[in-house]
Order: C-alpha cells, then sequence, then structure tokens
C-alpha cells in the first residue's frame, strides 16, 4: 500500500481547517466567558413600592411625625431595591455607560438594572427612589425639595432639617420632664399621667427615660404638702419600683382625703353639738 503524500494543495486545506478549527474554539471561549461575565453580573430587579407608600406617614414639617416617617421610608425603599443607593453605600460609577457597551454585554432576555457598574443605571433608580420620598411629603414640602438630587442628597437634607429640629425639641421635652412640679391643688392621677406623658413624649425623640428615672422624677417632683409620703419613698431601704411608688402615693391620697374627710364630720358634728347646749 502507498503512502499519502500530503501535497501542496492538500497542505493548503489542512492549515485552512486548522484556522477555521482554532477560530471556532476560540469563538467558543469568548461566549463562554460572555455567558459566566452576564451571569455573574449584579442585577437588581424593581420592585413596585405604591402599595407600600400609604404605609409611610405624611411628613408634613411637624417634627413628631419625622420618626416614623423615617423609619417607616427606609423600609420601604429596602423593599424596593434602592435603600444601597439613598444611604450612600453605593456610589455612583464612573464610566461612559455607552449603549454600545451595555448591549455587548447584555443579553436581550436580561431585564433589570446594573447600578454597581453602570452609571446610568444608578441614575434611574436614584431618580425612582427621589420619586418614592418625594410621594411620602406633603404638597409645601415636595414644592420646597423639587429639585433636590440625587436620592441621597434629597433624603439627608431632609434628615438634616428636622434632627435640628429635632434637637431644639428634645431639649423642650426634657425641660417638661426634668423641671416638671406636682400641683398640690390636683388630683394625683394627674401628676401620675403628666409624668408618663413626658416619658413618652421623650421616647418620639429617641431619648427615652428608664422605668427609674420615672419613678424618681415621680416620687421627687413632689409637692412639699407630700412630704410625708416623698420622703417615706425617697429614703426607702429598698429600690421602689414605678407600680410600686404609683399605688403607694395614689394609696397616700385616699388615706389623707379620707383623714380630711373624718375631721370635716367631727368638727361639724362638735359645732352641733354646742348649738344645741346653749339656752
Amino acid at each position: 500500500m502507498r503512502p499519502i503524500v500530503a501535497t501542496a494543495p492538500i497542505r493548503l486545506w489542512l492549515s485552512i481547517l486548522l484556522d477555521i478549527a482554532h477560530i471556532g474554539s476560540t469563538t467558543r471561549l469568548f461566549n463562554t466567558k460572555l455567558i459566566c461575565l452576564t451571569l455573574t453580573m449584579p442585577i437588581c430587579q424593581m420592585n413596585n413600592p405604591s402599595a407600600l407608600i400609604q404605609t409611610v406617614p405624611t411628613l408634613n414639617g411637624n417634627s413628631v411625625t419625622f420618626p416614623s416617617w423615617r423609619n417607616r421610608l427606609q423600609n420601604v425603599l429596602q423593599i424596593q431595591g434602592v435603600l444601597d443607593i439613598v444611604n450612600k453605600t453605593l456610589p455612583r460609577p464612573n464610566n461612559t455607560d455607552s449603549k454600545e457597551v451595555k448591549l455587548a454585554i447584555r443579553s436581550p432576555e436580561q431585564r433589570g438594572y446594573n447600578p454597581k457598574d453602570y452609571g446610568a443605571d444608578w441614575d434611574a433608580l436614584s431618580d425612582m427612589a427621589c420619586s418614592t420620598i418625594q410621594m411620602t411629603l406633603s404638597s409645601d414640602l415636595a414644592i420646597r425639595y423639587e429639585l433636590v438630587k440625587p436620592a441621597s442628597k434629597l433624603f439627608s437634607t431632609i434628615c438634616d432639617a428636622y434632627e435640628k429640629n429635632m434637637r431644639a425639641r428634645r431639649l423642650q421635652l426634657q425641660d417638661a420632664f426634668w423641671l416638671a412640679r406636682h400641683d398640690p391643688n390636683q388630683p394625683i392621677a394627674k401628676w401620675i399621667a403628666r409624668i408618663r406623658m413626658a416619658a413618652s413624649d421623650l421616647a418620639s425623640v429617641k431619648s427615652t427615660p428608664s422605668n427609674q428615672q420615672i419613678c424618681d422624677r415621680l416620687v421627687c417632683g413632689l409637692d412639699d404638702l407630700w412630704k410625708t409620703i416623698r420622703d417615706h419613698l425617697v429614703y426607702s431601704p429598698n429600690e421602689v419600683l414605678l407600680d410600686n411608688a404609683v399605688g403607694a402615693i395614689e394609696a397616700h391620697e385616699i388615706s389623707t382625703t379620707t383623714s380630711l374627710d373624718h375631721s370635716d364630720h367631727l368638727q361639724a358634728a362638735s359645732a352641733v353639738t354646742k348649738a344645741k347646749g346653749r339656752p
């Protein structure tokens, strides 16, 4: 059997086939890398927040509403998928964002946003976050902050303005709690309610007093006419709990009122007896 001799035409065809095979393997390798890159891209899917926005209290200039507004809004932004943009944990990427590059990397089936790598996607999500924040503001505030962008600046600007007001309000509420004085002409229940309400107001500005502090303020703020029960609770060998202090003060009021009523009856009876004894 004669051996096959590779003539010039055969060698040419063999080289062409090898080049085609090499190109095909390179293309497959590129496509494989492209698929892996596409699968590892941090695609962000948007959730519609419209049903949740109504759960956020409307911010209308009242500092009391601000803490609950901020907490609820952050929850909504988290569910929407844009909180990392609003709180500045995801900065805007610096790139040219050419559409050709995006189309070359993304497949037609892909949906969503990639704010980590593309500034255009980051801008789109930031605009959506701005719209969400705007819908939780009153008409006056929405007009005032209409042109403030991006979302991180809008959110921080609103929070800074209200936190300054909250500091002034916090000082006012602290004075109302720590400097309150008991009016002995009012029922003791009103004094107890006043201290509890002042403590609750402090909780609204994240300055909640402990139960022991409420107890101390309740007892030490009593008028000097209540010195007996006040000293009894202050100098007690054991620490007095809030509920026990309230019970002791209420019991003291009842006993004092009963004693006064009994004394009045005795004085009235004595006056009647003296009147009858006169000629």
